[in-house]
């Protein structure tokens, strides 16, 4: 087997041990014999061969050699066989004649891991005298494969992974399973406001385009509740006057509930009442005179007055 997209190249030894100038070619004798995929579906007509000769055209010596490769790569998983024939001119002769065949069968494949579970769920409730903490998962990972397979694994926050090694790269042989622990972390968010997230888990495999995915979902449930009006504006009001205004309050967690009332800011107001107070007991009392000023006056007063 060997990974769909990626060229794999084999090195062959071609000899001469004639008495005669020999003149090779090689040629892609019939098509895939069996190919999966939807490129190979909607192809019409003849199919580009999956399998070359480099180089195709050779000129041997009587006991000379040469190397080749023979090279093969497709982009559709599946199996593939194909046969490649040797033609040569011999000496002087321009008729071409066929001098060996070679089979070629290789089965393409796709790097894949199992996983188990295939969807990581997390819940989380909070309330009074509940302290949340980091929370972790176990996930399978397998490779399904005949071949080995190396794979980055990332994740956004607010989750996070921890493997065996140090590292998120992951090298798995066929047949192979490892333990990776997902974990979450309920306070990213940094307040105690219910929240719900949805992220994956990615599988990049080294040496292939191909990715996988595992579904990371997390909620996190706080005492909360909500208001049907975040504001109330009574306009101008006379005094005496009474009004009032409904207003909804409905708990949008699952934790029972149990509230009270209170002033929003209950100590600057008694503070400000107590400054508006004093005001008006200063501007109620009248403002006395110096008592130098007031024996000034009265001194004057008596000057002035006719005997």
């Amino acid at each position: 087997p060997q990974l769909s997209t990626k060229k794999f190249i084999t090195v062959l030894t071609l000899a001469n041990k004639g008495q005669r100038f020999h003149e090779l070619n090689w040629i892609t004798e019939g098509q895939s014999s069996a190919r999966e995929g939807k490129q190979a579906k909607q192809s019409r007509g003849r199919v580009s061969p999956i399998f070359h000769v480099h180089p195709d055209h050779i000129a041997l010596y009587p006991g000379e050699q040469c190397e080749v490769t023979l090279e093969g790569h497709t982009d559709t998983p599946g199996y593939v066989h194909e046969r490649l024939v040797c033609q040569a001119i011999i000496g002087d002769c321009n008729v071409k004649t066929r001098v060996a065949s070679l089979d070629v069968a290789c089965r393409f494949t796709q790097p894949y891991f199992k996983f188990s579970p295939t969807n990581i769920n997390f819940s989380l409730i909070g309330g009074a005298g509940v302290e949340l903490t980091k929370e972790k998962m176990e996930l399978d990972v397998q490779n399904v494969t005949d071949l080995p397979l190396t794979a980055v694994l990332s994740c956004p926050p607010p989750f996070s992974l921890s493997l065996p090694s140090d590292t998120l790269e992951m090298a798995l042989s066929p047949g192979e399973t490892c333990k990776v622990w997902v974990i979450f972390d309920p306070f990213f968010t940094g307040n105690r406001h219910s929240w719900k997230v949805s992220e994956v888990l990615r599988v990049s495999y080294l040496d292939h385009p191909h990715e996988d995915f595992v579904g990371l979902r997390a909620e996190v449930q706080h005492p909360n509740v909500s208001f049907s009006r975040q504001s109330v504006d009574f306009g101008f009001l006379r005094g005496g006057d009474r009004i009032r205004t409904k207003v909804t309050i409905t708990n949008t967690s699952p934790i029972k509930l149990t509230y009270s009332w209170e002033g929003g800011d209950t100590a600057k107001t008694k503070e400000g009442d107590q400054g508006l107070r004093e005001e008006e007991q200063q501007q109620q009392q009248p403002t006395p005179f110096p008592a130098d000023e007031s024996v000034r006056s009265i001194k004057q007063t008596e000057k002035t007055l006719p005997e």
